[in-house]
Order: C-alpha cells, then structure tokens, then sequence
C-alpha cells in the first residue's frame, strides 16, 4: 500500500512537472527564415521571387522558444505543380517545419511570387558601348568587335527580350591614337 502511494504521489509530481515545463507562460518569438525550394522542375530555372524569406511569429512555451536554435524552422515552396512564369504560393502551417510544441502564430508574406523560366541558348551580336567624347585631335576611323557574336544561355522570358550585347562603357576621351581594347564584361539593355 506504501509503494502504491509512493508510485502514484511521483507520477502526480512527474506529470505536474512535466505540464508546468510545456504549458508555462507562452512566449511569442519573431524569426526571419529563408525559404527553400524544393521539387523544382527540371525544365525550368527560377528567374526571381518576390522574398527570400518568411518573418514567422511563432510561440510556445518560455522554455521551448528559448531553446529553439537555428535551423530547427524551415520554410520550404513546393514547386513540384510549378508552370512556366509567374506562380503565386501561399505560406502556410504545411509549407513549416518547426519543433513538436513551437506554433505558428502570423507568417509575412502570406504569399510569395515565383517566377520560372525555361532556360535557352541564343546567339548575339555585340556592340560596343561608347561614353564621353572623342579628342578633338582624333578622329575615329573604323571600329571592329570581335567576336562579333557571342552565345548566350539564359532564361527565355529575358532572352527573347535582347536583340543586342553591349560591351562595358568604353570612354572615348581616354582613347590614344590607334589602340586595341578588350572590354571587361558585357551588359544588356532593355529594349
């Protein structure tokens, strides 16, 4: 009758520990969590998205927020239906992975913007990109850019928009009498 006693009086103190260590005081905590991607269809590349990350308003108990490292929440986009373009996903309790007893409370944006592309290889032509002015002693003869074309491998949407690579600015008042230049890069215009 004793040990009865006994065994019944600690599982009353276990269990009362136990619930006063999950359900103390609810904490409300803010993260900011990148947001992963994940199923991504081969076909396509992802272009841009509206964020990078989730601000999650997660609470649970005191002892359980403040033990919550990094890593232990996720925020991950399936984008295994995901079509060419812009896609429209919305953050919720599915799309989370967070600790046994953490919460979600409030996620910002509810919605995040996707858009995907089917990447593509193009061909260029290259112009140079002339700025400032010519010394007056100079006079500008015949210019040639090679290569004349390049190859270029993007996203289609972006792509098809381009009808010309420009070089780096190439300034014309730094120019000598007869000289051979390499530009560093190229940039593009929009049209």
């Amino acid at each position: 009758m004793r040990l009865s006693l006994a065994a019944v009086l600690s599982l009353l103190v276990m269990t009362g520990i136990w619930f006063g260590f999950t359900r103390s005081q609810d904490t409300i905590i803010a993260l900011n969590v990148p947001i992963e991607y994940v199923n991504r269809p081969l076909a396509y590349e992802i272009l841009d998205t509206s964020t990078d990350e989730a601000r999650l308003q997660l609470y649970g108990s005191s002892a359980l927020i403040k033990s919550l490292q990094p890593g232990q929440v996720l925020v991950r986009v399936d984008l295994g239906k995901a079509v060419e373009g812009k896609n429209v996903f919305p953050i919720t309790q599915d799309n989370i992975v967070m600790p046994p007893g953490i919460f979600l409370n409030k996620v910002q944006p509810p919605n995040i913007d996707v858009n995907l592309d089917a990447p593509i290889t193009c061909e260029l032509p290259v112009q140079v990109d002339w700025s400032g002015k010519l010394p007056e002693n100079l006079n500008l003869v015949r210019v040639s850019v090679t290569p004349e074309t390049v190859k270029v491998i993007g996203g289609r949407q972006v792509l098809q928009r381009l009808s010309t690579l420009y070089t780096a600015p190439i300034r014309l008042d730094s120019l000598g009498k007869s000289e051979r230049l390499r530009p560093p890069s190229f940039s593009h215009r929009r049209p």
